[in-house]
């Protein structure tokens, strides 16, 4: 019980620290508590939250603040099991996905043993690096049991149905790099993941294997820029050419 409360905790922390969208929305959360907490004893600080339309005037601060908090621990529940929202930030994922865009991650339904190549992915970044414990959202490319070769900009599958390897179509890819180089093979539990910006991507073709553990969920829709709004954001068609 301990074990999966702390869990809990990691995730909940690590998801505020790793998504922009997460930590901003948090930070206003924080001071609007603490300006109500405050209220409960400073009669100044209440007047002045009334007056800006933040609390009736008879409104007692002290249960909006327990209002406040358990709609808080729903909305995190929530966020932790079933969906989360997630703020591109960069431009790794171009032209497919563009920074600024707000998408919504299922955490629920989808099945993490039946992902496809090609799904966009949210996962925890796990590496040493100065991005260890930030979200990541990239391009499945690599999936358990395959072995993965990129030279030149090619990418080749190699598994039980293509020993002899099949490269992968990506003429989703418009910003190419001939310069990361892989030969990666997946074992169990194994994913590979590369952003559509190859020239720009920070991604497995840098620091190797996705774990399943890491792996938060699949974008399902775009909430944001509005002209865009829809399902299966960034959804390409993944084809093999003979080699």
């Amino acid at each position: 019980m301990s074990s999966n409360f702390n869990a809990l905790i990691n995730n909940f922390l690590n998801d505020i620290l790793g998504n922009p969208y997460s930590l901003l929305l948090s930070i206003i959360i924080f001071i609007f508590f603490f300006l109500l907490l405050l209220a409960s004893f400073s009669k100044k600080t209440r007047k002045s939250l009334v007056k800006l339309k933040l609390l009736e005037k008879n409104e007692s601060p002290g249960k909006l603040l327990a209002l406040l908090f358990s709609i808080l621990i729903i909305i995190k529940m929530i966020q932790g099991f079933v969906v989360q929202p997630f703020l591109i930030d960069g431009g790794s994922m171009l032209p497919s996905l563009k920074s600024g865009e707000l998408l919504i991650i299922d955490k629920l339904t989808f099945d993490i043993d039946n992902l496809k190549r090609g799904d966009v992915i949210v996962f925890r970044h796990s590496k040493n690096d100065k991005h260890n414990g930030k979200y990541f959202i990239k391009r499945l490319i690599g999936l358990p049991g395959d072995r993965v070769t990129v030279e030149n900009g090619v990418t080749t599958i190699y598994n039980s149905k293509n020993p002899d390897g099949m490269i992968l179509d990506e003429s989703f890819v418009k910003y190419k790099d001939n310069v990361k180089n892989i030969n990666i093979a997946l074992q169990d539990g194994e994913y590979l993941a590369f952003g559509d910006n190859r020239a720009e991507s920070y991604d497995s073709r840098s620091w190797g294997v996705i774990y399943k553990k890491d792996i938060s969920g699949k974008a399902v829709f775009r909430l944001y820029p509005f002209n865009q709004i829809g399902s299966n954001p960034g959804e390409v068609a993944i084809n093999f050419i003979n080699k």
